[in-house]
């Protein structure tokens, strides 16, 4: 356990953006604070302390601190895609929240040309110029390798990440399953009834080739002119979630660095969701369904996703308590966070 006393100010690095990874910053502070543990948030840029940048949640235990104390006493919790921070804290005790897999691996020009190419579909000839394009533009955020932070206690939120620490060598002894749950509007809701007579598709655009979310939508509305299409970008956390209420079916193409929250939103609110193959969609330990809903995301396979898509929609109750062990684990998950706190930090005074 990580101990916690009254001597012990904790410290919560986070960029200064509201995407899924902040948000669960943002509620591990919360749990600690509910714990009166002494905890505030640093907000950053991805080299430095963003100095008197505003909340972004309105919490009423947020507290914003702009220098961290190197101090033995102390705890900062780094998000992954901060890591290279750890290097200039000689003292302070570190943790390292592992939130996504790939955005760290893309912090490696190589890893990032590669991830790139795939997500477009791209020929391997152009890798080279892709590899010399990235390595300009980031030359000063590359990961050279992982020993620095192996001294570090390590959370993951999905068997994906677990996965790559274990290979990189650190042992379970130094880890902890720790993912951030979704709101409580998502948790135990009941099927609406307007769902019934739906005849929307909702798709999520976010890291995955625009191409080929064009092409599915243009092929599903060429074979059903009547399909509801409603791509999920641009929109207010209401505003998606009222689309996933009458949605019937939830597309997600793309690389599943973490568990991702829209999914889980998606199936949470009774969608019948076609995901990706790929990162922690590829095991059944983070996405417990069928192998049949989950696909090869590649332009050559549209054909077959759209098929899939449109089955899902026609034959809604066929398929929709397939997804019920995945609802389950959503559910559950706001009290195996808390469970998980406690039994991760030892907060006593």
């Amino acid at each position: 356990m990580i101990t916690i006393d009254e001597s012990c100010h904790v410290y919560i690095l986070s960029l200064h953006v509201r995407t899924g990874g902040p948000q669960t910053l943002h509620q591990l502070l919360c749990g600690l604070k509910k714990r009166k543990a002494n905890v505030s948030m640093v907000y950053m840029s991805e080299a430095s302390i963003l100095k008197g940048a505003e909340p972004l949640y309105a919490l009423s235990a947020l507290d914003i601190a702009n220098e961290i104390d190197d101090d033995y006493k102390n705890i900062m919790i780094v998000p992954e895609v901060l890591t290279n921070i750890l290097k200039d804290y000689k003292r302070i005790r570190k943790v390292v929240y592992w939130l996504s897999l790939d955005f760290y691996l893309q912090k490696n020009i190589s890893n990032c040309a590669k991830i790139k190419m795939r997500i477009w579909e791209l020929p391997t000839i152009l890798y080279p110029i892709i590899y010399i394009y990235l390595f300009l533009k980031n030359k000063d955020k590359i990961v050279e390798d992982d020993s620095f932070f192996l001294d570090a206690f390590h959370l993951y939120n999905c068997e994906y990440i677990a996965e790559y620490l274990r290979k990189v060598g650190v042992s379970d002894e130094d880890m902890y399953y720790l993912c951030g749950p979704l709101d409580d509007a998502y948790i135990q809701q009941d099927r609406i009834l307007e769902k019934n007579n739906s005849i929307v598709i909702a798709a999520n655009r976010a890291k995955c080739s625009p191409i080929l979310v064009k092409a599915v939508k243009t092929a599903i509305q060429k074979k059903r002119k009547d399909i509801i299409i409603v791509l999920l970008n641009k929109m207010s956390s209401t505003q998606v979630a009222d689309a996933l209420r009458f949605a019937k079916v939830y597309i997600d193409l793309g690389m599943f660095p973490g568990p991702e929250r829209m999914p889980r939103e998606a199936v949470a609110l009774w969608c019948n969701i076609l995901i990706s193959n790929k990162g922690a969609a590829s095991n059944s330990i983070d996405y417990p369904i069928y192998e049949e809903y989950k696909v090869n995301a590649t332009l050559k396979n549209t054909r077959n996703i759209v098929e899939k898509a449109i089955q899902m929609l026609n034959e809604y109750e066929e398929h929709v308590h397939d997804f019920d062990r995945l609802r389950g684990k959503v559910n559950m998950q706001p009290e195996m966070f808390e469970e998980g706190i406690d039994k991760i930090f030892d907060v006593h005074f």
